[in-house]
Formats: C-alpha cells, structure tokens, sequence
C-alpha cells in the first residue's frame, strides 16, 4: 500500500475521487517512492532523518481538475471567475457529483484524520485538494504531501485563525476528519468551486500545529510556499451589508484614484474639497461610503503579524469579504489614500491601518522589487501587529530575510526555544552582524507607577532584550521603520532623513555576556542625567480603548510640555534658538536643516491649528477634570469647524483634527530637561537621575536607571538636543557598562 491510498481498515467504499499517485515509470523525475509508508508514522525522531532524502511522486495538478486535463497546469482564475464562485456559493442546488461525494462521506467510521508527514527534513509539504461543493453542503478534500521541487499549482489561504474553538469539521475523504474553526469553515465554504476541485495551502490545516518538531520545520518552507504559489487568498470573514458597500467602494476609490494619476494630479485627498474629488469618482471624507471602507480594516485580520510575508511575497493576492473580492493592490492603494479618514471615522482605533499603510503595502512593494527589507526593520514596522505565538513576532519575517539573503541563525525558526531565548538570541545576532545598537530603540523599560495601563514586560526579559510579545513598543527614534515615501511633493530618499550619530562613527565592535547571558556589558559612558523637570508621558496604544481618556492625556501633556520648555515665552531662547524651534524639533525627532522650512510648515499645520481653539480654551494649562476636558474639547471641535466652512469658501484646505504631526514620535514618551538643561526626549518611564548614557556604536542616547553594584537597567532611547549629531561624543571617556 503506498503513501497516498486509503489506509489500511477504513471503512467506506468510494474511491472514485481518490487521487492517484503516478508510478515512477510514469514520472520518471519522481525518485524513492515511499511505500508502506505506515510503519513511518510510528519512527522516532532518529529514524525520520533517515527519510530526509525521499520524497512521493506527485502530479503538479489533481486529476479531477478540468483544466489540468485540458492543459495539465491548474490555472489561476482571474478576480471576475473568483467573484462569479462565491456567488455561486450561495446556491441550493446540489450536483450529482457533489452528493456522491458526500455520500462517501456519510459512510465513513468516526475518527480523527492522523497527520504523516514522512519527509520532514526536505521541501515536502502538505496541499488540500477541496472537493466541490455549495452552500452548506459538508466540506470534503485530500491532503496530499508534494514536493516543492517539483512546482505544484496552488493558492494560499490568509485569514486570521480567532479564538481557538475548533466546532466545525473537515472531512478528508476516506482518511477521517479535521476539527476546524467555524471561521476557517466559511473560508472554505465560500472558496470552493461549485463543479472541480481547488488546491490550496492554509496553515493550520497542512502543518500539523501539535508537532513542535514539524512546525519548525515548515516555517523554514513559508518563504518559498508563499512564493511560489498562483497567488493569496485573504479571507476577512463573513460580510455585511456595511462590508460589501465597503469593498466595493475600495473598486470605485481606486478607479477613482488612477483618474486622477492619469490626470497629473498629485494633490493629497484630504487638500481636496468634495467637488474635486467627485470629479474624478472619489467619495467625500465622512461619507458613508467611505466610513463603509474604513470598517473594513477593524477587522481582526488586519493586526496579525503573519500577514506581512503572505502578502510580500505571492504574485497576486485577492481579499475576499463574503460574496465579494477585490485585487489586493486596489484595496491597499484606497486605504493608504484615505489614511486621515481612519483615524477619524474608524469604529475603534485599531492599529490595522498603520499596519497596512506602514508595514504591508511598503513590505509588498519592497519584496515584489527584490528588494526586501532588513530583518530589523520588518519587525520595527510590525511591533505593534498581534501573534498568538510570541516568537512569531521574529519567526514570521525569517521568510523575508532569507529573501533579502541576510545572514541570520533566526532563518532556521527553532519552537523549541523559550520566547526569551529567541528575543535575546536576536538581539545578539543583530548587534553581531550589523555592530550597532539599533536594536536597542525596541526595548523600552516599563514603569507602571507613570503609565496607565502600561503593558508589563516577560518576567525572564533582561532589560536590553525588547519584549517584542506587547503592543505599546514606541516609535523608534532612530527611525528603523520610517517608510521611504514622505507626503511631500518631493521624495524623500534615505539620505534625506538625519541619521543620528550621537556616538560619532564608533561600532559595536565587542560585548561580554555574563551571569548566564543576562548581563550584556558594552563600552560608553554617562554624558548628562535626567533633571527634575520632565513633563506628563504621553499615551500609547494601550490606552487606546477609552478615545476620551487618550485625547485628555495627549493635550494634558502637550501642554505641560510647552510650558516646561518655554514654547509660548517668545523671549525664551536655548543658544541661538527660539523655544519654539527647539520644542518642535524635539517633537519630531530632529530634522535636516535643508527640511526646517517644510517641516515647521507641516508642524504648523498638523499641531498648531489643530490644538489652538483647545490651548485657548484650556489657557494652556494642564485640565484634570474629565468632564471638563470633554466640554472643552467639544467646543474646541465646533470651533474648527467653524473655521473650516470659512477655510473652504477661501479655497484653503481644512484643518484636520486629527493630523498630529509628532502624534507617534510622542507615544509612551515624555518632553523634559536634563541635569545640564538640554531639552530632552525622553521615554515615559524616565525618572529624575536616570543617567543618560553614549555607547559604542549607538546612534541614539540611552536612559539608564541604576540598579546596583555599578549595573544598569536599559530604560530606553532618547533625542537629546545638541548631541545628536557627535558633539557630546568621546572615546577616551569610554569604559564598561554592565546591563541586566
């Protein structure tokens, strides 16, 4: 008996649909066919390296596919095919194939599908042959293991696997049963065809999840299933009516928005009035139609890691909300055009739109160039994305820095290890390999006394190591997750941005790990401490769940902020600057003097008009009081509007109330002076008389808090004006600093 017949003592006669396994006289490229393939299920972890090297003769295309007979290649439909079987989906009627099959089906003696794969060690994976069906007709499919050597035609599948209640069930045709999500049952439900089989790869159903040893193994393969798949399916979920209004839509915005590019205009949509933009089909800001759209990136898919590499690497990829479909690039060219429009009119402040403007599009432009992005930088854009595994937040980009060929240990994804240990081993091999500390701008210290609702960090987590399982990590100040496409008229090139060098041109050349690798010592030296002025932290994305009480903790510190420096003194000066100037600056991080011009023009528009109506309100002052703040903040936003029916009339664009130039830079940190009166970024949990700290081959400073026998704790990164740029920087004053 080979590999792929009906193993041995099932009950249930048809086979009619089984798929054959070709001889190898037949295939003469197939080699080693496995038979008896039985006793493998029973070998230990010894003996199936004994196997690596064999692997089963398999079709490129299941023999019950019309156009593999026709043509012997699966074809991959096209977006109008895609639309015309999930309506058929809906469909009643039942074919005379399809209950034969599930005739087959109901014969079969209850019991679990048991996993096999034999070929652990080599490019073998598993593929799901979905049989034909509608409606609410049972599912029924083959798994077959195929070699990726041997090019097989198929699709992936994305979708977001949500809570793990397993109550449906997949039935694999003569071979027993698969307990799946109710979730994941739709998806397939509405993606079979209605009259032939459909080959697809989805995660959870081809990689056996309880297998530690075969996950490791088959995360090593998704660059290359993702890759060389026809394309990706990215199921959403079940839709509604809110749902198919919004993708269609997203169709309509990007007919819309190619118009426009045809017709040389380049203007941002939201420095359009509604007249401008229904000229060339584009809906009004706060429409329904476009409040339809936005809803659709609340949904739980949007905040997954994963989605990163399934989306990077496919040639074409297809999102699918119940009965409709729309290209990918069409839904991604839309969202990232309406970018202001979701921060105003999303249902919630889900993180799914600055994942998709932020990490996916740009990673999907990046990869399909081939040019995809270092490993650091992935994970900096998708620090605030949600996997259910928390080593995925690395494992889920090992795919792209195989791609991008960057040489990494984290290639070979390893689950046996402990979170703890895959964090500190990526920290380690990014200081080795790049001999910075970039690294270092993702680990934040937590101080529960100084944020609310602050995440805490993994207990076994030395403070160096980022605890990338939390969302709330900050805005990197070194700017490892900046996307290379500014707003402004002129692109901005990687030159363009201000490459910090608070440590001169010195690298990370050596490190002393000690204490069982919880003590990394590094060379530098404390330049400055914290002084007793820091302003109120700013809120993060942990305390977005309650919008009042965010807004009243952004403009409560802002205006601490201000007053600390001095940004409303004109009098007030730092050198040759103005206050003003300097509270700005720090704000966003620095800024090239060629940019000055255009960035305080931008500062202007996207943190003065908005704020002022509430800074004239509040008198500038720090409002404690929630129900005050929410009267204030109220007739602040009657105000704007006010002036905004003024600013249309004149032709002038609208101010946006949510704009916030400096809004990410701000999150989790904290405006405030040093001991030596520089004014200071710093991270929201900084204290007075934490040190601030250069180090070799840190392009930032550091804060660091003592803790004991001349050791320190890594608090975080700073921006500190006027030693950004190597002005504070000496090397003879170097010695060792022990972090724990």
């Amino acid at each position: 008996m080979d590999a792929l017949s009906t193993k041995e003592g099932l009950e249930g006669e048809s086979t009619t649909n089984q798929l054959s396994v070709p001889t190898t006289a037949s295939h003469p490229h197939h080699i080693d066919h496995i038979d008896h393939v039985d006793h493998v299920d029973h070998v230990d972890h010894v003996d199936r390296h004994e196997h690596h090297k064999r692997h089963h003769g398999l079709p490129n295309t299941y023999p019950d596919t019309p156009s593999s007979v026709a043509s012997g290649r699966h074809t991959l439909p096209d977006i109008e095919t895609i639309q015309r079987v999930l309506n058929n989906t809906a469909m009643s009627a039942k074919s005379p194939t399809v209950v034969s099959r599930i005739s087959s089906v109901r014969s079969l003696r209850e019991y679990h599908y048991s996993y096999r794969l034999a070929d652990i060690y080599t490019t073998v994976f598993r593929l799901i042959a979905l049989l034909p069906g509608s409606g609410d007709e049972p599912l029924v499919c083959h798994l077959r293991e195929v070699d990726l050597e041997d090019n097989p035609e198929y699709e992936t599948i994305s979708h977001c696997w949500g809570e793990p209640m397993f109550d449906a069930e997949l039935h694999v045709q003569d071979e027993g049963s698969l307990a799946i999500t109710t979730l994941l049952a739709s998806a397939l439900r509405h993606l079979r065809f209605p009259d032939r089989s459909r080959t697809l790869w989805a995660d959870v159903i081809c990689v056996n999840q309880q297998d530690v040893e075969e996950r490791t193994v088959q995360v090593q393969l998704m660059n290359r299933i993702y890759r060389q798949c026809r394309g990706v399916l990215i199921w959403l979920g079940n839709s509604t009516p809110e749902s198919d209004l919004g993708m269609e839509v997203a169709r309509k915005m990007h007919a819309g928005l190619v118009r426009k590019q045809e017709a040389g205009d380049k203007r941002l949509l939201y420095d359009m009035s509604p007249s401008e933009r229904a000229a060339y089909g584009l809906f009004p800001e706060g429409s329904r139609e476009i409040r339809a759209m936005t809803s659709l990136v609340d949904r739980p898919w949007f905040s997954r890691t994963w989605i990163v590499q399934e989306l990077a690497l496919p040639p074409t990829a297809t999102l699918v909300c119940g009965s409709r479909a729309v290209p990918w690039d069409h839904f991604g060219l839309a969202v990232t055009s309406c970018s202001p429009s979701f921060k105003k009119f999303s249902t919630n402040e889900h993180p799914g739109e600055n994942h998709v403007r932020l990490s996916i599009c740009p990673s999907r432009d990046e990869a399909t160039h081939g040019k995809p992005p270092p490993l650091l930088r992935l994970i900096a854009r998708a620090r605030n994305s949600l996997a259910t595994d928390p080593r995925d937040k690395i494992f889920a980009f090992s795919g792209l820095a195989k791609e991008r060929g960057e040489p990494s240990v984290l290639g070979r994804p390893d689950y046996r290890l402990s979170v703890a240990e895959v964090y500190r081993a990526f920290v380690l091999e990014n200081i080795s390999t790049y001999k910075t500390l970039d690294v270092f701008s993702l680990a934040h210290g937590r101080d529960e006394a100084s944020l609310v609702d602050t995440p805490t960090r993994l207990p076994d987590l030395p403070s160096w190591v980022p605890d990338l399982s939390v969302r709330g990590i900050p805005y990197p100040l070194t700017r490892l997750d900046k996307v290379l496409a500014e707003r402004h008229a002129t692109l901005r090139t990687k030159s363009d941005y201000l490459e910090y060098c608070t440590a001169g041109d010195s690298e990370t050349t050596s490190y002393a790990l000690r204490d069982d690798e919880a003590t990394l010592c590094l060379s530098g030296y404390v330049v400055d401490a914290v002084g007793p002025e820091v302003g109120l932290p700013f809120p993060g994305r942990s305390e977005w769940g309650n919008v009042w009480r965010k807004r009243q903790a952004q403009h409560n510190a802002w205006a601490s902020w201000e007053a600390l420096v001095g940004a409303r003194r004109n009098a007030a000066k730092y050198g040759d600057e103005s206050a003003y100037d300097v509270y700005w600056k720090v704000m966003r991080g620095g800024e090239l003097e060629k940019h000055c011009a255009v960035a305080k023009q931008d500062f202007m528009t996207g943190y003065e008009l908005p704020r002022r109506p509430y800074r004239v309100l509040s008198r500038g002052k720090v409002v404690r009081s929630p129900a005050l703040f929410k009267l204030l903040y109220t007739l602040s936003c009657r105000m704007l509007d006010a002036q905004n029916v003024l600013r249309r009339a004149s032709g002038k664009p609208v101010i946006e109330y949510t704009r916030g130039i400096g809004t990410n830079p701000c999150e989790y940190r904290a405006m405030g002076k040093s001991a030596q009166g520089r004014v200071c970024f710093l991270p929201g949990a900084a204290k007075e008389g934490d040190a601030i700290a250069l180090l070799e081959g840190g392009r930032v400073p550091f804060v660091l808090r003592s803790a004991g026998e001349g050791k320190w704790r890594l608090i975080g990164e700073a921006y500190v004006h006027g030693i950004m740029e190597g002005e504070a920087w000496d090397a003879d004053k170097c010695n060792e600093i022990c972090l724990v």
